[in-house]
């Protein structure tokens, strides 16, 4: 059985390698790790364990996604740590600002 899993968004184009070395590595100080987007969701979530009910009823796609999952992991006695915010695509302006990026 595995000690712990990150579940990675698959919106994700600029993930790197070294996102996940930095989740995987916060994840083996604390309980939890957080990759927020820069929508306000996340594009990265690793737990060691899943409280009962904490991400139960959790808006997805919403402003304060990431803040309202890592209060709730929080307030289930686990420590939350965050990496680097990245950017993920949920719309036709995200994929234009990737364009835009140079990084298509």
């Amino acid at each position: 059985m595995a000690h712990a899993a990150i579940a990675l968004g698959a919106d994700t184009p600029l993930l790197t390698s070294g996102d996940l070395a930095d989740a995987i590595e916060q994840l083996e100080l604390g309980n939890a790790v957080l990759g927020p987007s820069d929508d306000g969701g996340f594009y990265l979530l690793g737990l060691r364990s899943r409280p009962s009910g904490a991400l139960a009823g959790i808006p997805w796609s919403y402003a304060r996604t990431c803040e309202t999952t890592e209060r709730r992991l929080s307030a289930s006695g686990m420590s939350v740590a965050r990496v680097r915010t990245g950017f993920d695509i949920d719309t036709m302006a995200d994929i234009q600002k990737l364009q835009a990026s140079g990084h298509t």
